[in-house]
């Protein structure tokens, strides 16, 4: 099936357009998130699957029909399996060294030195393995003015448009798990297997499709689709059991990092990757702390960290500016030592922790004129409300 030299094929011609507009496109949505986390920087690099995906299936869709227009026409002795793995061998090589370069490119190396996990390479290999197929089947299907846009536009919606859908965990079904990670977290293992599940049923169930549509031998026509059916009934079943979990998600695709990472100094945990804000964040925690004594208040304990636990106040943060630090600190401390850092449901609540955070800042001798919680018709609250206003408020269940 030598028809055509491999050089002139769709996946070698489009790879460079591919892997550049990939790269435009992730930097055009980046998230920001710290370059030095390696998982943060795979993340990046597997978000180009919205541009790899219909590019490997473009081009394996590409491959199938030159053979479709050949197939029946010329004798063929090898299996049908062996005559698709010779035609997209090479886009799923291209899709792979796309990939490749995304995360090397994007992860300055630090992918390869600092390993992120397999959980979003494989996510990666997967994803470039079910369009690659998808493609191939599409082409078999569809004579080739159908079939090209089909297996261009198709992984693209499938890929992009669950984004702002509702419900929103159908965004992490896809393999573009978009928006990880800060330090303070990593993926989700319920969306990572949702993710793998169901772009592997797409590929078992584009294979069962090759499968039927390349058999040449009528009397295992019959064999070889009851087999295709009865395979693409346990892959779904099997891809909703893995996904079933994912429902449960919101639309992030991340859980708290393990506090086995943490990085502890002095009264100061960080992750690893932000330790160069140690400094920053032990001079600011002293002085917001010794405000904080100052106005009388209680303090459970003297440490902080990223998240708030038992033994930790989630304070610290990711700036070496002292300034920034003290501001930033004096305005989380109240809501960590009641434990209400996500809960903003009680009103008056928030008008007292943000009163005791102003008057924390104040103590610190470095009162900053932009943060405050006053309204215009507010009195000015002093160090002698602090017991008050401390006392008003309630912890967060």
């Amino acid at each position: 099936m030598g028809d055509r030299s491999g050089l002139r094929s769709a996946a070698v011609l489009l790879w460079v357009p591919a892997v550049a507009f990939a790269l435009f496109f992730i930097s055009a949505n980046a998230t920001g998130w710290a370059a030095n986390y390696p998982l943060a920087a795979a993340s990046e690099a597997n978000d180009g699957v919205v541009i790899i995906g219909p590019y490997v299936a473009l081009a394996a869709a590409w491959e199938m029909g030159a053979l479709r227009s050949l197939w029946g026409r010329l004798p063929v002795r090898r299996p049908w399996w062996r005559v698709l793995s010779g035609r997209l061998a090479l886009v799923i090589g291209c899709g792979l060294a796309a990939m490749v370069t995304l995360y090397g490119v994007l992860g300055h190396a630090t992918v390869l030195t600092d390993f992120p996990g397999w959980s979003l390479p494989l996510i990666s290999v997967i994803s470039v393995l079910c369009w690659s197929l998808f493609g191939a089947a599409v082409a078999l299907i569809f004579r080739p003015l159908v079939a090209l846009p089909v297996a261009l536009i198709a992984p693209f919606l499938v890929i992009s448009l669950p984004q702002g859908w509702s419900p929103l965990w159908l965004r992490h079904l896809n393999g573009y798990l978009s928006d990880c990670c800060s330090t303070t977290d990593v993926l989700d293992s319920r969306a990572v297997l949702a993710s793998l599940g169901f772009l592997a049923a797409i590929a078992v169930c584009a294979l069962a499709v090759i499968a039927v549509r390349l058999v040449r031998d009528p009397r295992s026509a019959p064999a070889t689709a009851a087999v295709a059916l009865a395979v693409t009934g346990v892959a779904v079943l099997g891809a909703w059991a893995l996904i079933s979990p994912a429902s449960q998600l919101g639309p992030l695709p991340t859980a708290t990092r393990p506090l086995a990472q943490l990085d502890c100094a002095q009264d100061v945990c960080l992750w690893p990757e932000d330790k160069i804000y140690r400094d920053a964040n032990q001079t600011g925690w002293d002085q917001v702390q010794a405000s904080w004594r100052a106005l009388g208040l209680p303090l459970k304990t003297t440490r902080i960290g990223p998240v708030t636990t038992p033994t930790l106040l989630g304070v610290t943060v990711t700036t070496d500016s002292t300034d920034q630090v003290r501001a930033s600190m004096a305005s989380l401390l109240p809501r960590a030592v009641l434990g209400c850092q996500d809960d903003y449901t009680d009103q008056n609540r928030n008008d007292a922790l943000a009163e005791l955070g102003y008057l924390t800042l104040n103590g610190t001798g470095h009162p900053d004129p932009l943060v405050t919680p006053l309204r215009p018709d507010q009195p000015q609250p002093t160090a002698a409300d602090a017991g008050r206003l401390w006392s008003s408020v309630q912890a967060c269940s």
